[in-house]
């Protein structure tokens, strides 16, 4: 794999879990709903619907044709990671043009396997569909960039996430150790 990659991965994998909230520890205020908010600042893009349908997915935390729909544990993480940008498609060049970084990643995912993973996790086998339809339409509605853009967020987060982490959090289990003395003297009646 290359440098550039493993640095961004690096990247992202450091910075989102030190996104924190704008408003976090602030008073509360009557809350707007951010795509509201969104709307008005993304009137006259070219690209302000797919900017909507991505914000009004993020509030539903799921998305149906991924392998695992809900990303309701990583939500924050997802809005962090868009909302500097007013919510723009972050893997797309164009219409129907995904970046090199995302490609990249992608790949990343489906060799997921080398790396002691499993593909499907990050919905490794459904890209190669996904990017064939983006790239053999002539455009797609905004709903359907938002949902590709989307998908590919939270399966690189994923990634990232169970590379730096691991599968399975070890704060899942409740392991209770035995007490010291329990032990000692355990260990005591067996050897004496």
């Amino acid at each position: 794999m290359n440098q550039s990659l493993w640095f961004f991965i690096l990247l992202l994998s450091s910075w989102v879990p030190l996104a924190r909230p704008a408003h976090a520890g602030t008073a509360k205020k009557e809350r707007v709903p951010r795509c509201a908010v969104i709307a008005d600042a993304v009137r006259g893009y070219p690209t302000a619907d797919a900017r909507m349908e991505l914000c009004g997915l993020i509030g539903t935390t799921t998305l149906a044709e991924m392998r695992w729909p809900g990303f309701a544990d990583q939500r924050s993480a997802v809005e962090s990671f868009y909302k500097p940008t007013s919510y723009a498609l972050a893997w797309m060049i164009d219409a129907n043009r995904p970046t090199p970084q995302a490609l990249a990643l992608i790949a990343a995912m489906q060799n997921a396997d080398k790396q002691g993973l499993r593909p499907e996790d990050y919905d490794g086998p459904r890209w190669q569909e996904r990017l064939n339809r983006l790239q053999s339409a002539a455009s797609l509605p905004a709903g359907d960039l938002a949902r590709f853009d989307l998908a590919l967020t939270v399966s690189v987060m994923r990634y990232v996430s169970d590379q730096y982490r691991g599968r399975i959090s070890p704060t899942h289990f409740q392991f209770r150790w035995p007490a010291k003395n329990a032990i000692w003297r355990k260990f005591c009646a067996i050897n004496w």
